[in-house]
């Protein structure tokens, strides 16, 4: 490791370096961990929100294939990596796990583990980081290696950064950032007060509650009490009169002592609608409808299954296929790329009836276009290369002439009839033996 460090430092000067923290939250502790503490762990929206959003992208259903779009087998590197990680997670709780760390923190680093020295052998694991304590040496675009230290002295790791073709054995799966170069903005940090107001609501309603809704008062003497006095009647009214297992309780006063009630303003007792409209500004950082949440009274889709797709079409699916596309060009493997199969998204069915629709009703493609349009193979006839029209749905090639006319100037002669029909299109009669000869 200190061989690492005076590589990358060329010599002794410490000025040649620029340690790089993680994105901070506006508003909240100056650290990523913050962002668990104070928004995934206490705050029932956030909670919500990143839950729901990394167990659907564990969801999506993806393959390895060819760089036509064919699925490899089972036993190709890719393939099996998408089937199993690790020896600890499988796909679904890997994707999920750095989804969440994505949107908790702005990045998901993660770990490859390859057969081979350096950056060319055959990866075959997939591990993901805690972010909260990564660091960047400064290089470029790219920084010149990434450093794990979380203050323990046997926890500590480096992966270096090719400065030409950016190859590394770790990639930060990381949200845009408008300030910072090599980490992610976290997206709570754009609703970080929305979820400091939400949390302090929450506990201004608990504290409330926790006096069975009584607010508080004033308690007036008619003389200047002595420090053991107000000493003595601070400690009576906690002990007597406080908590939830004293509400209600009479309170007895002496010596002309007099209590003042003070009321609560109806904007104090509207904290139920502030809560709402914070948590609806969390959901809205998230891209989380709001129906899905839920929050009480909001209309902004017609029903759930409409906000279900929504979510899955404005914020799951451009997650999935940015890391189907980043570990693509992470992992490099020749002839190889991740998909994303969505015909095995149950929560796109309804998209899909729609696209079966609309492509069985396009009246101008070929049997084959249409089944290459909901990924088919073709069929292996002449037929389904034609256009089909609506006479009987025969395919457009085939000509349908009329018989040849006769010379100019002789007649036309009607048609020969059947044997067993009359000119009237009649059958002839049997022999009549009543028929006169």
């Amino acid at each position: 490791m200190l061989g690492f460090l005076r590589r990358m430092l060329g010599g002794t000067k410490a000025s040649s370096v620029t340690w790089v923290n993680l994105g901070t939250p506006k508003g909240m502790e100056q650290n990523a961990r913050a962002y668990v503490q104070e928004g995934y762990q206490i705050n029932a929206t956030v909670y919500r929100c990143v839950r729901l959003l990394a167990q659907s992208v564990g969801q999506v259903p993806m393959y390895a294939a060819d760089l036509k779009g064919k699925e490899l087998g089972e036993k190709h590197p890719l393939s099996m990596i998408l089937a199993r990680p690790n020896p600890a997670q499988s796909w679904s709780t890997f994707a999920g796990y750095i989804t969440a760390f994505r949107k908790l923190a702005g990045n998901a680093p993660i770990e490859v583990l390859r057969a081979g020295a350096g950056e060319n052998g055959t990866p075959k694991e997939l591990w993901p980081w805690q972010p909260y304590h990564f660091k960047a040496i400064e290089g470029g675009m790219l920084p010149r290696a990434w450093l794990y230290e979380d203050g323990t002295p046997h926890n500590r790791k480096s992966w270096d950064v090719d400065p030409i073709t950016g190859k590394s054995n770790l990639m930060m799966w990381r949200e845009f950032s408008a300030t910072e170069k090599y980490f992610g903005m976290a997206p709570l940090s754009a609703g970080a007060k929305a979820a400091d107001q939400n949390n302090a609501a929450a506990n201004w309603n608990h504290k409330m509650l926790g006096n069975n809704c009584i607010p508080s008062g004033v308690l007036k003497t008619p003389q200047v009490l002595s420090d053991p006095q107000y000493s003595r009647l601070k400690q009576e009214l906690a002990e007597t009169y406080s908590g939830t297992d004293n509400a209600r309780r009479p309170l007895l006063l002496d010596g002309n002592m007099e209590w003042i009630q003070t009321a609560l303003s109806p904007a104090d007792l509207d904290f139920i609608q502030g809560r709402n409209l914070t948590a609806l500004e969390i959901a809205e950082v998230f891209g989380v409808p709001a129906q899905l949440v839920p929050i009480p009274g909001s209309q902004t889709f017609a029903n759930y299954a409409e906000a279900r797709l929504a979510l899955w079409e404005d914020e799951v699916l451009p997650l999935a296929y940015d890391l189907a596309e980043e570990l693509t060009r992470w992992l490099a493997i020749p002839g190889a790329k991740v998909m994303v199969d969505e015909d095995g998204i149950p929560a796109l069915a309804p998209r899909r009836a729609e696209k079966w629709t609309a492509v069985n009703a396009a009246t101008f493609l070929t049997t084959n276009e249409k089944r290459e349009a909901l990924n088919y193979d073709p069929l292996p006839i002449p037929e389904a290369d034609e256009v089909l029209v609506s006479a009987g749905m025969v395919p457009l090639g085939i000509e349908l002439t009329p018989p040849p006319l006769p010379p100019a100037g002789q007649p036309i002669k009607p048609g020969k009839p059947e044997d067993g029909e009359d000119d009237e299109g009649e059958e002839e009669d049997d022999e009549d033996p009543k028929k006169p000869e």
